[in-house]
């Protein structure tokens, strides 16, 4: 009998194993998902930012899409990712400072590309929030300017 469940459990876990990876399905979210987790920022830039991971892909070095929010008057620290970059400006005005590029002034609608290991930061302007939604490719994480590194995914508290 006590081989019978054993062989029995031992199906069940290579079955397990070998099902084919869940096909990702459609899904829409807001900044103001009431299921969203936002997080504070402040361990690794000023306090006042936050992000809220929307969905994140095969542990973290997996596509990431991120919501990126900081108040008015707000300065983002020089900084750079492993990964490249996709953002998008979903509210706010802000001043982009991209290492070797000019200055930009960005607002609401506006498409951002960073490639990997790209140095920049930049301002929210004062009078609204600077709301970002962001994807990273290979996953999220933050090195200083001087290349310490600040943050990688991490689960909400």
């Amino acid at each position: 009998m006590n081989i019978f469940i054993l062989l029995f459990a031992l199906t069940q876990a290579q079955a397990a194993t070998t099902e084919k990876p869940k096909k990702p399905q459609p899904m829409t979210v807001t900044s103001v998902d009431k299921d969203l987790v936002w997080r504070d920022c402040d361990d690794y830039f000023p306090p006042g930012c936050e992000t809220a991971v929307v969905r994140s892909e095969a542990g973290p070095k997996g596509n990431t899409d991120i919501y990126f929010r900081v108040p008015p008057n707000y300065t983002i620290p020089k900084h750079w990712h492993s990964s490249e970059e996709r953002i998008t400006v979903l509210t706010g005005k802000m001043k982009l400072l991209s290492e070797g590029e000019a200055e930009s002034i960005v607002t609401k609608g506006a498409y951002l590309y960073g490639p990997p290991k790209h140095p920049h930061g930049g301002y929210c302007f004062p009078g609204e929030v600077c709301l970002l939604a962001i994807n990273f490719s290979k996953g999220a994480d933050v090195f200083l300017g001087d290349g310490k590194k600040a943050a990688e995914n991490k689960p909400a508290k």
